[in-house]
This record gives C-alpha cells, structure tokens and sequence, in this order.
C-alpha cells in the first residue's frame, strides 16, 4: 500500500478533484502543521510527503533536514508548495525536495506530479553525490562533462557544450568501485546557466542501461548513503 502526507492546507485545495487519492490502497495523512509532518512520517514511513513551505511548525529548511539526513525516513519523495503568489523562486527554501511547485497552480497539476512520484521507485528517486569524468557521444560529437550526482535513473551533468531537453547522447564513465557504466541517456532537464558561466547544468535520464549496471549504481548509492 502507498502512503502519501498532504498538508491539510493543500489537502483541502485539491479534495474535491476525481484522482488517485480515492483509491483503496492508498493510506492519506492530512497533518495541520510541518512538526505532525515529521511525527507522522517517523512511524508510518511515507512514499511521498506534499507540504506548504508556509504551514506552521519548523522551517522548511529543517523539516527537509531533518528527513533527508535520517537513514529511517530519507527514503521518501517530497513536492514542496508555496501559496505565497509573490514568492520568487530565489527565495525558495533551500531544501532537498524533488519538486517546487509554485502560485498559482491547479490541483490537477499537483495530482499529475505527486502521481508520477509515487510511480517511481524511492530508489530511483535519491540520488549519490558523484563527481566523475564522462564520455558523451551525440548528434553533436563527442565530448567531456562531468557529474554531480546519480540515482540509477539517472544523473545531473555539467557540461560546456550547450544541450536541450529531448537530446539523446550515449554516455561511459566508471564508479569509484571501477564499474563500467555505459547507457544511452535523454536530456530530461535543462538546468539555467548562471551569469558569467560557460557550462551548464543538465538532468539526464538512462534510457537503455543493462540490469546489471543499474544493480552496481544503486550499490554505490546504498554505500554512499
């Protein structure tokens, strides 16, 4: 049975839609503030947690740290939403969520990505710190960027060369245990380049890796964390 924790602000924003909620074997907490968030998750280990930087209780910063520094509770993916319309996203909480959703959203928005986060193994979902050199081949030509982290869905690169969502490339590097990671791999996400920087940042997501390398992955993941 899925789990899942939505604050009771939003929970009462999205309720009256038709969705996924409504089924039998999902268990639904509504907790009122950040604090219940963590008491509740420490005993029933949720999937996914859905909070509003603004409900009350700790800071969002602390509620993510608390989560994702705990090896109980930091298996979980969590969508952080901001009611506050004039919130720029400079100014968001600086905290490990998978997703920012910002004012003014719809709620069918929020239930199609709490939906495809449930649908994600929590494996996939956290990532290892990983800084490696990689090899790419593209419709661009070969060349070199470099990880920051890696799940075995995927990792985040940084790259001189400028890539664009839907870009395919085939990539080779090795972990730190000398396994050869090879795999074809899609742009999922195109990070923005900050001011005075050449490279940039991109989410890549393996498309063909073999069974095998996806075991050694989330084996360095697991040692890692």
């Amino acid at each position: 049975m899925k789990k899942i924790l939505i604050t009771k602000d939003i929970y009462s924003f999205i309720e009256n839609e038709v969705s996924f909620l409504n089924r039998e074997d999902l268990a639904l907490y509504a907790p009122s503030s950040k604090d219940e968030v963590i008491s509740i998750h420490m005993k029933e280990h949720v999937d996914l947690i859905v909070f509003d930087i603004d409900a009350p209780g700790m800071s969002s910063e602390q509620l993510c740290s608390l989560i994702r520094n705990d090896p109980e509770m930091r298996r979980v993916s969590i969508i952080a939403v901001s009611s506050d319309m004039k919130l720029s996203g400079d100014k968001l909480p600086d905290c490990n969520a998978n997703e920012f959703i910002m004012s003014p959203y719809s709620p069918s928005a929020l239930l199609d990505k709490a939906h495809e986060l449930l649908n994600v193994s929590k494996r996939a979902n956290f990532r290892a710190p990983l800084g490696v050199k990689i090899k790419s081949d593209s419709n661009n030509g070969t060349f070199v960027c470099y990880s920051e982290n890696i799940s075995s869905s995927g990792m985040l690169i940084q790259c001189d060369n400028e890539l664009k969502e839907g870009d395919v490339m085939k990539c080779g590097f090795y972990l730190p245990d000398n396994s050869h990671i090879v795999s074809e791999a899609v742009v999922v996400r195109n990070a923005e380049k900050h001011k005075g920087f050449k490279s940039g940042k991109y989410g890549i997501r393996f498309t063909d890796i073999k069974e095998e390398l996806s075991t050694a992955i989330d084996k360095y993941v697991k040692s890692v964390l």
